[in-house]
């Protein structure tokens, strides 16, 4: 090794990786001039894991498309998964238990979400280029359409709402490729393609974006 090299890990912890006999002095100058750019890491570490205040234990019970699922955490490796009404995680996974969940969540979400999309791109007639799936967590929106690139992005937190919910969001968007504002043919096609379209639409306003880990 010829350089002096920074990580900072899941748990927040920085490392410092250096050459045999690199003085201290000049390691910890080196970790002193990098502090913005650890702060920043230790804030994305924080944000992908703050969204429950007391975090996942054993025994939690957390809520997946409306559905209330219980915690377990396990011996073993691997990937969090769901086995019936209970969700496993193993202790000794790559990820925190929270990201672990938090991972899993998003796997279940972008699932029903491709199928919706697929289903409501066919029902609109549309037949141009694959709008591109984007999924990240939202505190002020269920979605949004990028017109330039083609893109819809979805909230993570649908995972967390009942799927007649995630599907109006997802059908939403999708009419947004066709008209931009919420227009009397925005609401037609949207009928269209989603029953009680405009119904589901008032239901939805009424329900608050949750955190993640609830």
């Amino acid at each position: 090794m010829k350089n002096l090299r920074l990580r900072v890990k899941e748990d927040g912890n920085v490392y410092v990786s250096c050459p045999y006999g690199v003085p201290v002095s000049e390691i910890e100058s080196f970790v002193e001039r990098k502090k913005d750019w650890i702060a920043e890491q230790r804030a994305k570490l924080s944000k992908l894991n703050s969204n429950s205040e007391n975090g996942i234990s054993d025994g939690s019970v957390i809520t997946i498309f409306g559905n209330k699922y219980l915690v377990r955490i396990t011996e073993g490796k691997g990937d969090a998964f769901i086995e019936n009404d209970t969700v496993i995680v193993p202790s000794s996974g790559l990820y925190s238990v929270e990201t672990s969940v938090i991972k899993l969540l998003g796997e279940e979400c972008r699932r029903e979400c491709v199928d919706a999309a697929f289903c409501f791109l066919r029902a609109a007639g549309y037949n141009g280029p694959q709008p591109k799936l984007a999924f990240k967590y939202m505190k002020s929106k269920w979605g949004s359409y990028n017109s330039a690139k083609n893109e819809i992005t979805l909230n993570l937190a649908l995972c967390k709402i009942p799927k007649k919910y995630v599907y109006y969001v997802v059908a939403h968007e999708i009419v947004h490729i066709y008209a931009r504002n919420h227009s009397k043919s925005f609401y037609e096609l949207g009928e269209k393609i989603y029953r009680d379209f405009l119904k589901t639409d008032r239901e939805l306003n009424k329900i608050g974006i949750p955190p993640l880990l609830s």
